[in-house]
């Protein structure tokens, strides 16, 4: 099995599976579980690829979480959505020619509340916006092509789709009537989005296309990047992937994935200079991260060593606390891909995203799991 960060392909047991966004950990555990620890609390179909690949929460009792799953029988693939209403994950259904096979999946869920969500989908090179408005569908046209592997919503007039059309940067504004393409400065692999004036994006550079070189950037009403410090990185590393959170103020946590040991660092971009964060563990792959309630955060990786030459064993959770130590917590949930993590307002709980891969004919099952009650 070899783990590869999403929006390039995983390939497991001989099965490639093509992905979107930022950069997942794939690892096989020992099956177990535990109070408060990670645990999966919702399966889809497993009758053959399958993926959940982001998932949103706006409250306890409210979130949302889409990817893609195959029809059984013949295994082609349609876009799934689920909401949580508080007690239990139920599955939504979408328009009916997006459920047919063929559908390159949900790519991507936003939401203002269990009534009104977008998603993201499409079907061949065309690419839309789908809207549930209280129980009503209404399809949105994007630009041919585009991916897009990150959302937000801050009300009815003003979301927000960022991905990538080939290997350029593609973002779109909704303004209550319709979608308009719109720029961005780096090809957006992860973003956070704390309010309608503070939005993060990290990724390569938008140009040239296909640059190596990342930045983030941020919005207040316009984009203003840096780049990511070579100066901090080990002698000679590259940037491949990363991740942004906000630090709840006026910076932001980039964690990054980097060519040499010790396979990831940490940065804290202040808003005025670039620091880097003292890390407890080496890992072949890092993401994705996540705000924990109290200053903290919540960085997936695998140790180094586990993957692929040995498979990838173990999935470990690394949580820097407030005070700004860290611990560890293996998540013991067998042949785990996690995709997305997102903080539980108001609450230290999580939802995570990613797919279960079966031992007796490798498919990829989608799953949600949470940590804490």
């Amino acid at each position: 099995m070899v783990a590869v960060r999403r929006g390039v392909l995983v390939v497991v047991a001989g099965v490639a599976v093509g992905l979107a966004g930022g950069g997942p950990a794939v690892a096989r555990v020992s099956a177990g579980g535990g109070v408060p620890g990670w645990r999966v609390v919702r399966e889809f179909s497993g009758c053959g690829n399958g993926q959940v690949l982001a998932v949103t929460a706006r409250a306890p009792g409210d979130a949302w979480a889409s990817g893609y799953e195959p029809l059984c029988p013949g295994g082609v693939t349609a876009p799934l959505l689920a909401h949580w209403n508080g007690r239990s994950w139920g599955q939504v259904s979408l328009p009916s020619r997006f459920t047919t096979g063929g559908s390159n999946g949900a790519t991507d869920v936003a939401a203002l509340s269990g009534s009104y969500a977008w998603t993201f989908a499409g079907i061949g090179s065309a690419s839309d916006a789908l809207l549930q408005d209280h129980g009503r569908w209404h399809v949105y046209g994007l630009a041919a092509n585009a991916y897009v592997s990150s959302s937000v919503v801050f009300s009815r007039g003003n979301a927000w789709a960022f991905g990538s059309i080939g290997a350029s940067a593609y973002a779109a504004r909704f303004n209550g009537r319709a979608w308009r393409r719109v720029g961005v400065p780096v090809v957006p692999q992860s973003t956070a989005d704390p309010g309608p004036s503070n939005i993060w994006a990290v990724g390569p550079v938008a140009s040239p296309a296909g640059s190596q070189r990342f930045g983030l950037a941020h919005w207040t009403g316009r984009w203003a990047t840096v780049r990511l410090p070579g100066r901090l990185l080990p002698a000679g590393a590259r940037v491949d992937y990363a991740w942004v959170v906000s630090d709840g103020g006026r910076g932001a946590f980039v964690a990054a994935g980097i060519s040499a040991r010790p396979g990831w660092v940490l940065l804290l971009w202040t808003g005025s200079t670039w620091v880097k964060v003292a890390t407890p563990a080496a890992a072949d792959v890092i993401g994705p991260i996540a705000r924990d309630g109290h200053g903290g955060l919540w960085v997936a990786s695998v140790p180094p060593g586990t993957c692929p030459a040995a498979g990838c064993d173990t999935v470990t959770m690394l949580h820097r606390h407030g005070a700004g130590t860290w611990s560890r917590t293996v998540v013991k949930v067998a042949n785990l891909g996690l995709t997305d993590v997102r903080l539980i307002p108001g609450t230290t709980s999580l939802w995570a995203s990613g797919n279960i891969i079966t031992g007796s004919t490798g498919d990829f099952v989608p799953v949600i799991l949470k940590y804490g009650l």
